[in-house]
């Protein structure tokens, strides 16, 4: 059996400790191979299940089995195992005060290190949990932990010839403790996760381990989990509640996001964060007040999936759109003064909808205009912005969002049934005066609605409450196969669309007077909601029905066939939908609430 060299002040405890224990205490050395509980084991007296004073001795080459939980509660007791302890997954050994010597064996159903706890044992150590409550535990032994790691409070300081691993989908739970490398090593190569409860911490070598799967982190409000290295995360990081602190390092996301609102993400401009998933992550990414700045941002999502975003970004390098969206919902993301985005396509881009954006600071009279590749959950929308020279310089935040306005951002939405490219680009800047912007808008033929015809197409300004009429042109082919129209010396700005010759902007049709019978109840609602539409309409015409989310996404449709439709509503998020029925002659919404 391997020997490890121990601190010397742990030797020196253990010896007096042991000393002192005989004058005071009863000796019990097992003699044959057996259960705690069997005189036959002893040869004689069977020691007690509470070691108050009493030394236990386990020579070498005997197995005995705890049949029974064995508690160490007094400062001389002590457990010396030179041959093998075992028990069941049951059993508990569980050292209140005392101490746990040997080069021996441990394998027990769990093992709990109390405040007085001192375990100067030499040999291997397997339980399938393991809790450490010490201030300074420090630990010679090779640990295997099966199931889980209870870390506290308090060290597990790993010394020289000591080893730690756990076994396949382990949990090590940091509850106010932490692991420290004095010598020591980790194996960590199978997979294993790791979760952060009840108060602040600092990251350390739990997360240093090639088989780290999930991490959770659920420290409390206004605590925070702060990290020592790098973290990659192949399974699914779990933001429950408190901030992860990047603290300069780096994120990478290769599996999922899981995160509650109010849960965090603090970044500085040390830091590149990288979502590399198969999927959209089911998460929100939601970044401290204070800490929203990264270097580096890449959005790697296969299956046109996409990470959304739940507080605004600035990115201070590069945003590297490999594939999949960026998806920011209401809030901005901010391309640095020294930044840049790559990599746009029609399957990478951002999303914004009517209130996100993307911003860069634009120079007045630069050589060439600045694309910023957004769009919405159906089409890519990028537009290319110029600001000419004389106007001032400043930001500029574009967005796009589905289905064009009669009243630009309202009233009835006239890409049901008017020749265009359905979306509304929604620009604005904080130049307040001196602007001369020069636009160029782009759109894919799939966006194209009405039998829209780009050949005698225009973009068009929605201002002073109607959109403006331009002159015509034929929109021009991109290298990348999108369509484009330019628009020079915009001095305000407002909604911008792109309508063709025959496109009637004002045209708002009157509402049926039976809509006055549109119901939608309950409102709010939980579970699900009933919309009442009259029959003597579904009679006259195909109707249909559609919920949209304040994004702009549209997230249930189908025709209407009866008087009362039910939707079921319980997996829709908490917050304001807006309920669209319309046909070949009419629009109208109505908005409900999701508690």
């Amino acid at each position: 059996m391997k020997k490890k060299i121990l601190n010397a002040g742990v030797i020196a405890i253990t010896l007096l400790l042991f000393t002192t224990s005989f004058s005071s205490g009863a000796t019990f050395t097992a003699v044959a191979s057996g259960n705690w509980s069997s005189t036959t084991t002893w040869g004689g007296s069977v020691p007690p299940l509470t070691i108050i004073s009493d030394q236990v001795i386990i020579s070498s080459g005997i197995n005995v089995t705890m049949d029974n939980s064995v508690t160490l509660n007094g400062g001389l007791a002590m457990l010396n195992v030179e041959g093998t302890l075992s028990s069941a997954s049951s059993g508990m050994l569980t050292v209140m005060a005392g101490s746990v010597t040997g080069a021996g064996a441990i394998n027990v159903g769990s093992v709990v290190c109390q405040t007085a706890a001192i375990v100067s044992f030499t040999g291997s150590l397997t339980a399938n949990t393991l809790t450490c409550n010490v201030l300074n535990l420090l630990v010679a032994a090779d640990i295997m932990v099966n199931q889980t790691l209870n870390m506290s409070s308090g060290v597990l300081n790993l010394q020289t010839g000591s080893s730690l691993d756990v076994g396949a989908n382990a949990t090590i739970v940091i509850s106010g403790g932490m692991i420290t490398l004095n010598g020591g090593t980790v194996g960590l190569s199978g997979s294993y996760n790791v979760s952060y409860i009840v108060g602040s911490a600092v990251a350390g070598v739990e997360l240093s381990g090639s088989g780290l799967n999930n991490v959770a982190v659920n420290v409390g409000i206004g605590n925070t989990v702060t990290l020592s290295s790098d973290l990659t995360v192949s399974g699914t990081l779990t933001l429950t509640s408190g901030t992860l602190v990047l603290a300069g390092n780096d994120l990478t996301l290769s599996g999922n996001l899981s995160a509650t609102a109010g849960a965090t993400v603090s970044s500085t401009a040390s830091s590149n964060i990288s979502i590399s998933a198969a999927t959209s992550l089911s998460g929100v990414l939601t970044f401290s007040s204070s800490g929203n700045v990264v270097n580096n941002f890449t959005v790697n999502i296969g299956s046109n999936g996409s990470v959304m975003l739940g507080s605004d970004i600035v990115i201070q390098g590069m945003l590297s759109l490999v594939s999949g969206h960026l998806n920011v919902g209401s809030y901005n993301a901010e391309i640095g003064a020294s930044g840049s985005v790559t990599g746009e396509s029609g399957s990478a881009y951002v999303i914004t909808g009517v209130t996100g954006s993307l911003s860069m600071h634009l120079t007045a009279g630069a050589s060439a205009s600045t694309t910023f590749p957004v769009g919405t959950s159906v089409h890519f929308c990028p537009a290319q912005i110029l600001l000419n020279a004389g106007s001032a310089s400043g930001e500029v935040f574009v967005g796009a969002a589905t289905d064009v306005y009669a009243q630009g951002t309202s009233g009835v939405d006239i890409s049901m049934t008017q020749p265009l490219v359905d979306a509304t680009w929604f620009i604005h800047s904080d130049i307040i005066a001196n602007l001369n912007m020069n636009i160029r808008l782009m759109w894919a033929a799939t966006a194209e609605v009405n039998a829209f015809n780009r050949t005698m197409a225009y973009i068009s300004h929605y201002m002073a409450g109607n959109w403006d009429v331009t002159a015509t042109a034929s929109a021009n082919i991109e290298a990348n196969g999108m369509y484009s129209l330019s628009r020079n010396n915009i001095t305000s700005l407002s909604p911008f669309a792109v309508f063709d010759q025959n496109t009637i902007p004002t045209a708002v049709e009157n509402e049926a007077a039976d809509l006055i019978s549109f119901n939608v109840y309950p409102n709010p609602a939980a579970d699900f909601i009933n919309v009442k539409y009259p029959l003597s309409s579904l009679n006259s015409e195909p109707t249909y029905i559609e919920v949209v989310d304040i994004l702009g996404s549209r997230i249930y449709s189908a025709r209407l066939t009866k008087v009362n439709t039910i939707i079921p509503v319980e997996r829709f998020l908490p917050g304001n939908y807006f309920i669209r029925v319309y046909n070949d002659n009419m629009s109208t919404v109505k908005k409900f609430i999701k508690m």
